[in-house]
């Protein structure tokens, strides 16, 4: 090839770049806008959740994790990003992460627990174990008055947490099943997302 040709066809290949890069950057853009992750849970610490239930009282949602659980990690970059899990944290709770392996004094529903050094070396936090989480993670939900009304061990998707968060935030429970509830919750997504899709 003679250096005429070649640079005939670099310039060639970069005027098609140069063209057609702005149209896939303006489709790629185009598909991002509608995605809906700009929103987060809005998790706070134990000393912010002491004051907000002294001025307001919800119902509280711990999730008791540490740093090795593979799980956990799952958790945060799966279930914890779905827009039904969000919404419904941020509007009928406080959502708090408690590590159950960090060294720090918790005050808690007007108790301090320590972190309680263990005979290997290693130690637990004293809320985790009066909580009973004895696997991670231990998601638990707690009523305004401090009593757990629902506790599960392991991982969980989305599509199981946010009718079951509902169900307990919003106080279903206390009207009705879970069979009951559970039947109305999937015909009203249903009817939801055929609106969606028309």
């Amino acid at each position: 090839m003679t250096r005429t040709m070649y640079q005939f066809v670099l310039i060639t290949l970069l005027w098609i770049g140069a063209v057609s890069l702005p149209q896939v950057q303006a489709q790629h853009l185009g598909k991002r806008k509608h995605h809906k992750t700009d929103q987060k849970i809005q998790w706070i610490n134990f000393a912010q959740l002491e004051q907000a239930m002294q001025k307001s009282p919800r119902y509280i949602f711990i999730e008791v994790e540490t740093d090795w659980c593979v799980y956990c990690k799952m958790l945060n970059k799966t279930t914890f990003t779905r827009e039904q899990v969000i919404e419904t944290l941020n509007k009928n709770f406080y959502a708090v992460k408690l590590n159950a392996e960090q060294p720090q004094k918790i005050r808690f529903a007007g108790n301090e627990y320590p972190f309680v050094t263990q005979s290997n070396g290693q130690g637990i936090q004293g809320l985790a174990l009066a909580l009973k989480a004895q696997s991670y993670p231990s998601l638990l939900v707690l009523s305004p008055d401090y009593k757990v009304v629902h506790r599960h061990n392991g991982y969980v998707k989305a599509k199981k947490l946010a009718p079951l968060l509902t169900f307990l935030g919003e106080e279903k429970y206390k009207e009705q099943t879970w069979e009951n509830f559970i039947k109305k919750y999937q015909k009203e997504r249903k009817r939801k997302r055929r609106k969606e899709k028309k």
